[in-house]
């Protein structure tokens, strides 16, 4: 028998917040972000406008250009603990426990930073995820990303190239959004909410046949 899964995206959906500004703000109040790190991040912007807006500007991670991967690993570890932690919503907990006990694989797809969404896995003991792919050499990041950026469409790729096929059963499994750049994604499942609407857009998803729910 196909496999039931269960994906939520994290930003709005699971957190209050936005999990990558939290860690940024994080960053330079421990003065590990600088001028020249910002200046990496407008020239990286410049060079890809032409790709589109989104990944110009939330695709954009050259602020990490030349930093060591470890050392930002252990800096998110802190960051999770101290000032994300708390924003989970409780709902959100009790929604994937749930799904946990029905045995269905719980998959986390956002463009959040990779270093957090590997928190959240563990946090919640889930194997699988997709975020935001940082290259690195010689253990520094090079401010560059790969793969596909996990955002609007791209988070339907992903589901089409990851959760698809003969493994799971899309019609029977469950996602949660929160944002309109995740119908694409959400349509593809049996059993789609869309989180904490507001009315706009809450009109929007009923429309597309999603559920609403409040966490």
């Amino acid at each position: 028998m196909k496999k039931i899964v269960a994906v939520f995206d994290i930003d709005g959906t699971i957190i209050d917040f936005f999990s990558e500004r939290i860690f940024l703000l994080f960053l330079l109040s421990k003065g590990k972000l600088f001028i020249n790190d910002l200046f990496n991040y407008a020239v990286n912007l410049l060079q890809t406008a032409d790709q589109g807006c989104i990944f110009a500007t939330k695709g954009n991670k050259a602020y990490f250009k030349g930093k060591d991967s470890t050392q930002i690993e252990k800096l998110a570890h802190t960051c999770f603990r101290k000032h994300i932690l708390h924003r989970i919503f409780a709902r959100a907990k009790e929604k994937i426990k749930q799904h946990q006990q029905q045995q269905h694989e719980i998959v986390f797809i956002s463009g959040t930073l990779p270093f957090l969404l590997n928190e959240y896995k563990n946090y919640f003991g889930v194997n699988k995820g997709y975020g935001t792919r940082l290259e690195t050499k010689n253990g520094k990041f090079t401010g560059k990303t790969m793969g596909i950026y996990p955002y609007g469409e791209g988070k339907a790729e992903i589901v089409k190239k990851y959760l698809t096929g003969n493994e799971y059963d899309l019609s029977r499994s469950f996602a949660y959004g929160n944002h309109l750049s995740d119908i694409k994604s959400l349509k593809l499942f049996g059993n789609a909410f869309m989180i904490n609407p507001n009315k706009k857009l809450a009109a929007i998803a009923r429309a597309e046949s999603i559920k609403i729910e409040y966490f």
